[in-house]
């Protein structure tokens, strides 16, 4: 009698489909409305190319004319610049020494399934925090305008409002943050969190602060020792727009066999865009088809193409 192999419980047409569902519904930086689903990404990172070019029109300016009678207006134009995004192409492999916990006593392709949109939005927000480490690095473009530095000195209220003031009157824009779990801690001891349930999409319930969602990874920047930095970041919603490729579910999802080893081998792989809007990516030199993470977390591989005011994140960094 023949054993029961991976290749009998996992379908890549059924798997693939479930499995990126999955990850949305549990994405909290898509949930919280950080990152916006783009079709135009979707598009530019189902075919080919590394790099993307993400046309804008800039801002109207200059001050309205008097009418004078018997006299043209003054024609003006509307400029145009880029952002450039880039596709990140990634994998990840699990064999059956691993999934073998996982596939007895349930349906084994959704329990396999799950695990492995639980591991697809640890990375997506892994590669959020690195993102952000460069694009508010201390010699980024920004960091005088949107980085309220306090140092070790514990966090407040108060500095987390002048936080979000960074953005002037565009201020309101501005729904969720990303914070270290010590830093979600001190908030806590501070009475400072709520807690609110989104009944939309699946009941789920978020800890919000000044009625901002929380999420909450231990990714995020944190330097020195004791007393250490935290840095906090305040996004308004779509300040990251993410694409993602519609992969052949046989290529996204492929199964293996190591006969000599007696292994079962899970191969996962996504094709994907995380853009922080209001940059471009300049980096030339990657080490492989895309940026590593540690790529990805170089200030000198970004640069700033907005106005300040129109980059809808802010950056706090404190202690505890």
């Amino acid at each position: 009698m023949a054993a029961t192999r991976l290749s009998d419980v996992i379908v890549p047409e059924i798997f693939t489909p479930y499995t990126v569902q999955r990850t949305t519904e549990l994405s909290n930086i898509i949930q919280s409305g950080i990152a916006a689903r783009s079709p135009e990404l979707n598009n530019l990172v189902s075919g080919g190319g590394s790099t993307f070019n993400l046309p804008y029109f800039n801002d109207l300016t200059g001050d309205a004319e008097v009418i004078i009678d018997n006299q043209a207006l003054t024609v003006n134009s509307i400029s145009t610049e880029r952002q450039v995004g880039v596709a990140l192409n990634l994998a990840k492999s699990f064999g059956s020494s691993f999934l073998a916990q996982y596939v007895s006593g349930e349906d084994p392709m959704r329990v396999i399934g799950d695990q492995l949109a639980e591991y697809w939005v640890r990375q997506e927000q892994k590669i959020l925090v690195n993102i952000l480490k460069a694009v508010f690095a201390s010699t980024s473009d920004i960091y005088s305008s949107h980085v309220n530095d306090q140092t070790t000195t514990a966090i407040t209220a108060n500095m987390m409002i002048d936080t979000v003031s960074k953005l002037g009157d565009a201020y309101g824009k501005l729904s969720a943050m990303v914070c270290h779990s010590a830093i979600y801690a001190s908030l806590r001891k501070l009475n400072l969190i709520q807690y609110v349930t989104e009944p939309i999409l699946q009941p789920k319930t978020f800890p919000q602060f000044m009625g901002l969602d929380v999420i909450v990874d231990d990714g995020v920047e944190v330097t020195g020792s004791s007393p250490y930095s935290y840095r906090t970041y305040v996004f308004a919603q779509g300040a990251i727009s993410y694409g993602q490729a519609a992969l052949d579910p046989a290529d996204a999802t492929e199964l293996d066999r190591d006969s000599l080893k007696s292994e079962d081998v899970l191969i996962s792989r996504r094709r994907m865009i995380m853009h922080p809007n209001g940059f471009k990516w300049t980096g030339s030199s990657m080490a492989g088809s895309s940026p590593t993470y540690a790529e990805m977390a170089t200030a000198a591989n970004w640069d700033k193409v907005f106005e300040n005011k129109n980059i809808p994140m802010t950056c706090l960094i404190s202690g505890v």
